[in-house]
């Protein structure tokens, strides 16, 4: 229990921070028409700030769906070099771990991540 305190609190930086893009987007988002439903769903399924607002200004625009899909991708391909980099850190976590994991790298997780995950026990670092 104690690591993982050591985790949250190691995060409240980062969560403190996302506090005024959330409620940014979700300002963007009602303005493009798109539900409170919408809006949440967009925001739980893509973690990722810039592919966010470009789904809503394409969805307040009218584009196709494939458009924004293929944006998304592109604004988020960077992610892929954020796992060479953090995979031998985590290689003691389970497969399980590391699929949660990943569902939530940001920008600002990997470079916390990054910077220190080397200083922490091998066995708790999913923690």
């Amino acid at each position: 229990m104690r690591d993982w305190l050591a985790g949250l609190r190691a995060s409240l930086p980062i969560a403190v921070g996302y506090l005024p893009v959330a409620v940014a987007f979700g300002l963007a988002a009602c303005s493009a028409g798109l539900s409170v439903f919408e809006a949440v769903f967009a925001s739980a399924a893509v973690f990722a700030g810039a592919s966010q607002f470009a789904l809503v200004g394409l969805a307040g625009a009218g584009s196709a769906s494939v458009v924004a899909l293929a944006t998304a991708l592109a604004l988020n391909v960077r992610h892929l070099l954020y796992g060479p980099v953090l995979a031998p850190l985590l290689r003691g976590c389970a497969r399980g771990w590391q699929a949660l994991l990943a569902f939530g790298l940001t920008d600002e997780v990997f470079a916390a991540a990054a910077a220190r995950l080397a200083t922490v026990p091998e066995g708790v670092r999913h923690r």
